[in-house]
């Protein structure tokens, strides 16, 4: 894990390369950079141009390839739909590991240990007895594409329906500008700050940074921030989106088969 809170796995394709990759719940897709489709490029099968959408509205089309396999310890998924995206090497990882690669397996991210563990029906016996549990949320698109949302609560009394996104490290949580006005968020006031970013394609982008009393996890008293930082970012096509900064010192596990997600107690 590195200081920025990007969770970086090693993963092997085809039984054969491994290589690191960021472990990406807001990826959507699997996603391989240059460097490393060049060792696997003999064996993909072209599929088709994939097109996504970044939080921002980033229109990223992507060559489709169907390879052999995609393992990550002793989880393993047969015939992945990956994308080619030549500007990962500039990050200097591999590629990006999406939710499609636990879809149908229980996993838990220990941010206190810096663990990923694989769950099976006898482990999620104890888990639960351990553990709260709270909704997730979907969106998929066909049979290759996921994303996950989780619902926050602002202030104690908005509800914010989050894009979980553990690619976004421990960085400040994004929310759309329609709750500045909920939250009487003066864009002109003098503890806002504005400033300009240029996104890959959606063009220029306006962001209001300020702080705000709190921020949890909405089914539990356990997950929680107070006078926490957050953007509201013009653009933005969900509620909000949210990386691990609410789960860096917690257990967590991804239960997607039964669209949930356990808070370890203990």
């Amino acid at each position: 894990m590195t200081e920025n809170g990007h969770i970086i796995v090693q993963v092997k394709l085809n039984d054969e390369h491994s290589g690191y990759f960021i472990f990406d719940t807001g990826a959507g897709g699997h996603v391989i950079g240059t460097k490393f489709f060049n060792k696997i490029k003999g064996t993909a099968d072209f599929i088709t141009v994939g097109t996504g959408f970044r939080h921002n509205g980033d229109r990223i089309d992507v060559d489709g390839y169907r390879i052999q396999s995609i393992s990550l310890g002793s989880l393993k998924q047969e015939n992945p739909f990956v994308g080619y995206f030549p500007p990962l090497d500039q990050y200097g990882v591999d590629g990006l590991i999406s939710a499609k690669l636990y879809e149908d397996t229980p996993i838990t991210i220990d941010y206190v240990k810096r663990e990923i563990r694989i769950e099976n029906a006898e482990s999620m016996k104890k888990l639960e007895k351990q553990s709260t549990s709270v909704p997730l949320y979907f969106h998929k698109m066909t049979n290759r594409f996921l994303d996950m949302f989780i619902e926050l609560k602002l202030n104690d009394s908005l509800t914010c329906q989050a894009e979980f996104d553990t690619g976004s490290g421990f960085f400040r949580p994004l929310l759309n500008p329609f709750y500045m006005k909920k939250m009487n968020v003066d864009p002109e006031a003098a503890t806002v700050k504005k400033a300009t970013e240029q996104d890959l394609t959606a063009g220029q982008n306006q962001t209001y940074t300020t702080t705000i009393p709190s921020l949890s996890l909405s089914g539990t008293q356990d997950v929680r921030l107070e006078h926490v930082t957050v953007a509201f970012k013009e653009k933005l096509i969900y509620d909000g989106l949210i990386g691990s900064i609410l789960f860096k010192d917690k257990v967590i596990t991804i239960d997607i088969p039964q669209s949930r997600m356990l808070i370890h107690t203990r």
